[in-house]
């Protein structure tokens, strides 16, 4: 493990923490907790040489890339394009998991080759991205409900996130209509994968670098204007 990752929060320092206290924590049903990714998939990542993200500097790059998608898709949604906005969120979603597990592997036994880089595999990020400690913290909860955030939950491990990502930005006939993003996506549905889109970054990412708690003031402030929308 690189030494600068040494200083994360506790519970952050095992990627792969599967199994973790509730202790204190507001309840959250089982289904939520389903990691299908096993957990001997993730270590294997670890027989490889090399990492995505080699430097704290690289780290804070990721991290303000990151935080300007979400600033992006902020602006979006008050402009009431809730599709677009969506798919910047989970394109977010998927490049906090990707810094994530960066830090610490480069994504498989030849990273260069995209069939064998679980960096390119939306799906995978998708899983990822949602940890059991997501749903651990109260203010998501707050936001958009126990029963909203169990269902994002269990489509980012179902793939079903990834219809969402498509439906987001492209249009599609379906049962004999075309279905377009905008006619697809409303407000509430934009607003929650927003809001989870940050609180995923907060849990995994902020922490690591004192860039990285500068940067959550940030998404504080735009997890706020979001909830109140």
């Amino acid at each position: 493990m690189p030494n600068w990752l040494l200083h994360r929060r506790p519970h952050h320092l095992s990627i792969v923490a599967f199994e973790r206290s509730s202790s204190g924590a507001a309840p959250v049903s089982k289904d939520v907790i389903r990691p299908d990714m096993a957990v001997t998939d993730i270590l294997a990542l670890f027989n490889f040489p090399g990492r995505l993200i080699e430097s704290v500097e690289e780290f804070n790059f990721a991290c303000e890339h990151i935080v300007l998608l979400l600033e992006e898709a902020e602006v979006i949604f008050q402009r009431e394009g809730y599709s677009t906005a969506v798919f910047l969120a989970i394109t977010a979603i998927e490049e906090t998991a990707k810094t994530h597990l960066g830090s610490f592997t480069a994504g498989g036994p030849d990273p260069e080759k995209r069939k064998n880089n679980i960096f390119y595999d939306h799906g995978k990020k998708h899983q990822m991205a949602a940890m059991p400690t997501v749903p651990m913290g109260t203010r998501l909860q707050a936001a958009i409900g126990d029963d909203v955030l169990a269902k994002i939950m269990n489509m980012s491990h179902s793939k079903e996130l990834l219809g969402l990502r498509e439906s987001s930005l492209y249009f599609e006939r379906q049962d004999g209509v075309l279905r377009v993003p905008r006619a697809t996506i409303d407000k509430m549905l934009s607003r929650a994968i927003l809001l989870y889109a940050i609180e995923v970054f907060d849990d995994a990412l902020v922490g690591f670098t004192d860039y990285s708690m500068k940067a959550s003031n940030r998404t504080d402030a735009l997890f706020d204007r979001i909830a109140s929308a």
